[in-house]
């Protein structure tokens, strides 16, 4: 995917990034280790939810990104069977899923308007296994 730096609190996670020639930072993503107007693109793939702070997490991205560049994020929204599957994982104490939060797309929508982004477009996909019978 072209990814140079990969910013995670995981060391597990930072080691496998390593593993695939991505620059590792081992930080919290509310606040970056790096100068302002550095990167022209930033990449959010289901971490808003796991995030003390998201909305910091935003203002961060938004100021280490470039004035021209673009954060493009992978969600599970709220309303989602996805989140709902997570929700049900946290209450059998699955103990990634019980400490997420999953937002709705006007929570987001919001978030990102408080930390100075423009929406500029939105694709929807959901990927499931399906279960396929033999005849």
């Amino acid at each position: 995917m072209g990814v140079v730096y990969g910013v995670d609190t995981s060391s597990a996670l930072l080691r496998k990034a390593k593993e695939m020639g991505v620059k590792v930072v081992k930080a919290r993503t509310e606040a970056l280790p790096f100068k302002d107007d550095v990167f022209q693109s930033l990449l959010m793939v289901v971490s808003l939810c796991f995030f003390d702070k998201p909305a910091e997490a935003l203002l961060e991205a938004r100021r280490v990104l470039r004035k021209d560049g673009m954060l493009l994020l992978g969600l599970v929204l709220s309303d989602s069977p996805w989140a709902r599957f997570y929700q049900q994982k946290a209450q059998q104490g699955h103990p990634l899923y019980s400490v997420a939060r999953f937002y709705s797309f006007e929570e987001i929508k919001g978030m990102l308007s408080q930390a100075g982004f423009r929406l500029s477009g939105v694709a929807i996909t959901f990927f499931a296994h399906h279960k396929t019978q033999r005849r």
